[in-house]
């Protein structure tokens, strides 16, 4: 293993490729070539009809052997919709995509890589409200509904994402630090504790709001 895990979401790497990526917003197309044509840590295992999603000629993506790149995807993986004429053809990706990194995450791991998450808003959307569809079109609300609704699926993604990563001594964050952030750090008298105890604190409070998720009392 040459990467090593101090706190929760603070990681120190060595000899490790490590690529971030931004937001892919449910373009699974975008996916394949951040992760086989940039990173090639990944390849196309096979093509097939996905039929619980209604796609077909679907590329399933394996993680390469012996690959031991570490990806950090950077949130808003989910939403395609931008416009309500123009879904940007929409493919209904959110959950697979989801699903297939969780899924390349585990992958990754015995071959001594591994993929971050950090959750952006689209996906603290769908959290707190599954039934947001400002930027989901028709093809992703159903499925988007009943996955965000399924408290094994939400633990799933909360169990293997973060609000920070620290990656050495580099911050990685979806959309920067904003002033909300540093109220709440002064807000709480964390200032006199190091980055460190600060991103840890904020990733601990980030899984104990959403793990197990009661909506009602949001």
């Amino acid at each position: 293993m040459n990467y090593m895990v101090n706190n929760n979401g603070i990681y120190n790497i060595h000899n490790n490729n490590i690529y971030i990526i931004g937001d892919i917003h449910g373009d699974y197309q975008c996916l394949i070539h951040c992760l086989i044509d940039l990173c090639k840590c990944c390849k196309i295992n096979k093509i097939f009809d996905d039929k619980e999603f209604n796609t077909e000629n679907r590329e399933e993506l394996c993680w390469k052997k012996n690959n031991s790149s570490i990806i950090v995807f950077c949130g808003d993986m989910i939403h395609r919709k931008r416009f309500e004429d123009n879904i940007l053809d929409d493919e209904c990706s959110d959950i697979y995509i989801l699903k297939t990194i969780f899924r390349l995450k585990r992958e990754a791991k015995k071959n001594g890589g591994d993929i971050l998450i950090i959750s952006g808003n689209h996906e603290i959307m769908n959290l707190i409200n599954p039934e947001e569809n400002l930027y989901t079109s028709k093809l992703n609300l159903e499925k988007n509904k009943e996955y965000f609704s399924d408290s094994k699926f939400i633990n799933e993604y909360i169990s293997n994402s973060y609000a920070w990563i620290k990656l050495n001594n580099i911050l990685v964050v979806h959309g920067g630090l904003c002033s909300e952030y540093l109220k709440y750090i002064d807000d709480n008298n964390l200032t006199d504790k190091d980055g460190d105890e600060i991103i840890d604190y904020v990733n601990n409070k980030y899984h104990e709001y959403f793990k197990n998720i009661n909506k009602k009392n949001l």
